[in-house]
């Protein structure tokens, strides 16, 4: 196994990764973050409002005619009053009474969920508005932000990257897929640590003599039984 290839690719590794680790605290990478995130935030609210837009329209009957159903029956009763003669009269108009009390009631209410509804409609024309603001700023901080990720991209990342590859293909595909998997199975960085001869250079933890016997040469490697990581000795 090359150790000190494969040394350089886990370098060239951390290199990349720290580039993209200082990519995500520029200035302008936090706030198109944050801009992501109060559009995703205002879109859930415009729908959640749009969904019991649906929920009480679908409870609105047609109010002019629930209004003239109950003029009608107002009418309807000023004629029975006027007409009224006997006990069993007056306790019928009583009984028409309190039907029309609740229509009416029932009326208002229905009043009160459409000036609710008109409400929520206003609420999201207004939030319309703000997604659209939102939409417009999160597209002119991702170009400006491309802008100045290209030109870093060009001047730091496309070398590393080329380097990678020229690493990897002096290494053979058992220890490019080895190092994949390193990266995987082992906590953090670095997954390639040197033993020397009692420690590993990783955790820290005492190895013991049945693993540092295999270290008959410095061509050999062995994985670290706590944490995982290649051991190579130098």
């Amino acid at each position: 196994m090359n150790i000190e290839l494969l040394k350089r690719y886990q370098e060239l590794d951390k290199k990349r990764s720290e580039f993209f680790k200082q990519v995500k605290t520029t200035e302008l990478y936090v706030n198109i973050e944050k801009r992501k995130e109060e559009f995703t935030k205002k879109q859930n609210e415009f729908q959640n409002i749009e969904e019991e837009i649906k929920r009480l329209c679908a409870t609105l009957p047609d109010c002019d005619e629930k209004k003239k159903a109950i003029q009608l029956k107002l009418d309807e009763l000023q004629l029975s009053i006027s007409k009224m003669s006997t006990l069993e009269d007056i306790e019928n108009i009583e009984t028409s009474i309190r039907k029309l009390e609740n229509d009416i009631y029932d009326l208002n209410n229905y009043e009160k969920c459409l000036t609710k509804v008109i409400s929520f409609e206003d609420k999201n024309k207004y939030n319309m508005n703000q997604l659209f603001a939102l939409n417009n700023e999160c597209k002119t901080l991702r170009d400006n932000f491309e802008i100045i990720f290209n030109k870093a991209k060009e001047k730091v990342l496309i070398p590393i990257e080329n380097e990678m590859n020229s690493v990897s293909k002096q290494l053979n595909p058992e220890e490019v897929d080895m190092y994949k998997e390193l990266k995987i199975s082992v906590e953090k960085f670095p997954y390639v640590v040197e033993f020397d001869g009692e420690y590993c250079g990783g955790c820290g933890e005492d190895i013991s003599s049945e693993v540092s016997k295999y270290f008959v040469s410095k061509d050999v490697t062995c994985r670290c039984p706590r944490c995982q990581r290649l051991l190579y000795i130098k």
